[in-house]
Formats: C-alpha cells, sequence, structure tokens
C-alpha cells in the first residue's frame, strides 16, 4: 500500500499539470513523472508506462485479463484523468471478445470485483465523453492500440449490433462510489470525495479544452447500460 506522503505527491502533480497545461507548458519532465506514479499508485493495472519525447504520448501495459505484450498509446492529460480513476479503486483491464471469427481486444475501466455490466466502462468512451446514442471507433482500424484523440471518433451505432452505452458520466460516479469506500486515511485533509470528483472532472474537462472540444459537464448525468 503507497503511503499517504506519495498520494499527496500524485494529487499534486496532477494539479500543477492542470496548470501548466492552461498556459500550454508541460515539459517532458512532468510527463515523464506523471508515467512513474502508474505503477507506483495503480500497480494492480498497470505493469508499465513511459513517455514517448517525440511522438508527445503516453506507452502503457496494463495487467489484467490478457496482459498486454505491446504498448497502447495515450495523450498525457487523458492518461492522467485514467490514472485518478484507478486512484479510486478502480481498475483498467484488457478484454479479449471474438466476433466474425476474429479476435479483438479493448481497454476497460471496471469495479474491482462486481462484475454487473453498470460496473463496466470501455475506456475510449470515457476518452471521447461518447454520448449514449453514439458509438466510438478507431479512425485507423489496424491502429486498435492507439488510444490518442486523434485515433478515436464518434460515429452511428451499427444496426444490429449491442453496442456499449455507459461512458465517462458513468465512470466518474463509479469512481467516486470507490473513491469514498477505499479512502486512504490521512488524505481527507488534502482531497475530499467532492474534491477528488472536481479534481477528476477538471483533468477531463482540460483534455477536451487541449482537443478543441465541447466540455459537456452537468449536460449528461443518467447513465444507462
Amino acid at each position: 500500500m503507497l503511503d499517504c506522503t506519495q498520494h499527496v505527491e500524485f494529487i499534486r502533480h496532477i494539479q500543477r499539470l492542470l496548470s501548466s497545461a492552461k498556459a500550454d507548458r508541460i515539459t517532458d519532465a512532468d510527463a515523464i513523472r506523471l508515467c512513474e506514479f502508474a505503477v507506483l499508485l495503480c500497480g494492480d493495472s498497470f505493469t508499465s508506462a513511459r513517455w514517448c519525447i517525440d511522438e508527445k504520448m503516453v506507452a502503457f501495459k496494463v495487467r489484467h485479463h490478457a496482459p498486454l505484450v505491446k504498448d497502447r498509446t495515450c495523450d498525457l492529460l487523458e492518461f492522467a484523468g485514467t490514472l485518478l480513476l484507478c486512484l479510486a479503486g478502480g481498475r483498467l483491464v484488457n478484454v479479449t471478445t471474438s466476433s466474425g471469427g476474429k479476435v479483438y481486444a479493448y481497454l476497460r475501466y471496471e469495479h474491482p470485483s462486481d462484475k454487473t455490466e453498470d460496473q463496466r466502462v470501455r475506456l475510449n468512451r470515457i476518452l471521447l465523453d461518447a454520448p449514449q446514442d453514439m458509438a466510438v471507433g478507431f479512425v485507423t482500424r489496424k491502429a486498435f492500440r492507439d488510444y490518442r484523440r486523434s485515433n478515436l471518433n464518434l460515429r452511428k451505432p451499427i444496426k444490429g449490433m449491442e453496442e456499449p452505452k455507459l461512458g465517462r458520466e458513468a465512470a466518474i460516479i463509479l469512481a467516486r462510489t470507490l473513491y469514498e469506500a477505499n479512502h486512504r486515511e490521512g488524505l481527507s485533509h488534502v482531497l475530499s470525495a467532492d474534491a477528488y470528483e472536481t479534481l477528476l472532472r477538471e483533468t477531463f474537462n482540460a483534455a477536451d479544452r487541449c482537443h478543441g472540444d465541447v466540455v459537456r459537464g452537468d449536460a449528461a448525468k443518467t447513465p444507462s447500460d
């Protein structure tokens, strides 16, 4: 179990990242330090995370179900938001499924023990803040390991296919519930449940702004599975 000092350092680092993002001054050192927190804080989910300086992206591997051999990639602030989700006690997993004789893999944020459908949210839907009536696809279909915004797009659901509907709001609700249940002793003076939820929303909203996306805010707070 990580001690309180390291938790506080991580929280402060996220806050600094958000401040730097407003002025477009996030440094490579900031990004490298964020990646270091992935295994330290969220070792139940991540086996590795590194900052790719040339491509300005995070490359990471997750642990669960079918452990990843090859890296997945993600934008920096989206990765920060994902770490905050996992900080609460949820975990990021790699899931495989088959369709038409082909095997597909995707990343999912989920409750560590509750396996009901409303406790599982696909990462690409969280990152893109996908509305319930839209599906999320990869711009380059063969680049399914690339979770950067430039490779994700909204699309209409495929007729006859059961598409997931949960998105960012459901993930935030789940994360807050887990945070309240798993609240680390000694952190209450730094990050209450309300403050945790606020920081989580601010992080994803900052990521939206970096990509020129409209921040949804409180527009849709009624998740369904």
